[in-house]
């Protein structure tokens, strides 16, 4: 009877590591959220200058799982998905704090826009972007916030941290004024 309870324990243990590794790697682009940012897209549609792409972060997901997708407008699907990096004072497997203040070292949610070019930066591949939610995020070229390459440290200070391939990818994507959608 002991040995029984020890072996239904240890596969009880063994099931939930299984479904907590599941969950920490995989998710999928709510499309609730893809709807709303779909709509946003119309609302800024004369301001940009890549029209192929949108780029959506899903801040309600915990920083182990893919929460950055690339919505290809024309295939009517997502081609890129990807985890990204998060403020360390945002909070630790979830944000939970944001901030628009600059010196805040936390995250932002709300619409941005891509820059035309990419630039090499401290960490590598860069682009900068533009916060357009006023009052949310209308501080952040003042804060230096971009998407950019993970040195290596988990969190960042505010920017949006990928690893060298994704960064890559995502830049060559989404420079030209791309629509990137951050949701909290």
């Amino acid at each position: 009877m002991k040995g029984a309870l020890v072996k239904v324990f240890l596969l009880l243990l063994f099931s939930c590591g299984l479904a907590i590794g599941w969950h920490s790697t995989h998710s999928s682009l709510d499309p609730a959220l893809l709807g709303r940012a779909t709509r946003e897209y119309a609302l800024q549609e004369k301001q940009l200058g890549n029209h192929d792409y949108l780029a959506i972060i899903d801040y309600r997901l915990s920083i182990l799982q893919p929460r950055l997708f690339v919505y290809d407008r024309k295939a009517h699907r997502v081609i890129l998905q990807a985890r990204v990096a998060h403020a360390l004072r945002s909070g630790l497997l979830y944000t939970t704090e944001f901030s628009n203040k600059v010196g805040s070292e936390k995250s932002c949610p709300g619409v941005f826009l891509t820059q035309q070019h990419s630039y090499q930066g401290k960490f590598g591949k860069a682009l900068r972007l533009t916060g357009i939610s006023k009052g949310i995020n209308d501080q952040e070229e003042a804060r230096a916030l971009v998407f950019h390459e993970d040195p290596g440290y988990q969190y960042s200070k505010g920017c949006f941290m990928t690893n060298a391939a994704v960064n890559e990818r995502l830049i060559t994507l989404l420079q030209g004024r791309a629509l990137v959608v951050v949701y909290k």
